[in-house]
């Protein structure tokens, strides 16, 4: 049936013919050769199959180690996506209280000067005159009720005017006639 599988050994014995003893001293020599050889091969694929079954032990370890650095690329990505969009959402917050308390304070200075306008009596073609014209005569009014202007000397903020105004005390003194009449009281 099958084919013949000759050795080198085999070979080699019938070259040499195996006649003299130098001749079987060579081929033992040439045999001690070739076995040496055969070890250093088996020695090689010992080698080669420990460094494939170290490599194979290291293929999960490597793989974590992979799939970790890929999750915190991943987490240091959403991290800093997430820092600009905090970032983001507290400019816009900010920015929306800032244009709300501006709006407030528009509408607050609007109010004033309509209050203003209307103390004057609603004409709005001269402002400016007539507040200067009507200064007088606010002071006086809010002077009852014990309300001081603002950038007017003895101003006090606090409570309502009905808690600051005191009515003056009452006191009797004689009329004096190089007074005109009036007594400052």
């Amino acid at each position: 049936g099958g084919m013949e599988v000759i050795s080198p050994e085999a070979v080699l014995r019938q070259y040499m013919g195996g006649g003299t003893p130098e001749e079987q001293l060579e081929l033992r020599a040439i045999m001690k050769f070739r076995a040496a050889m055969l070890m250093v091969m088996d020695l090689v694929n010992v080698q080669k199959g420990s460094a494939e079954a170290d490599a194979k032990r290291m293929e999960p370890i490597l793989r974590l180690m992979k799939e970790t650095r890929e999750e915190q690329d991943a987490a240091a990505h959403r991290a800093k996506e997430s820092n600009v969009e905090i970032a983001d959402r507290a400019a816009y917050e900010t920015a929306t209280q800032l244009s709300q308390v501006i709006a407030q304070n528009n509408a607050k200075i609007t109010d004033s000067i309509s209050q203003i306008r209307q103390a004057m009596g609603g004409k709005e073609e001269n402002p400016l005159g007539q507040v200067l014209n009507s200064m007088q005569s606010m002071q006086q009014m809010m002077g009852m009720f014990g309300i001081s202007m603002p950038g007017m000397p003895g101003a006090q903020g606090g409570g309502p005017p009905a808690e600051q105004w005191q009515p003056p005390a009452i006191t009797h003194r004689k009329r004096n006639e190089s007074q005109g009449g009036e007594e400052n009281v």
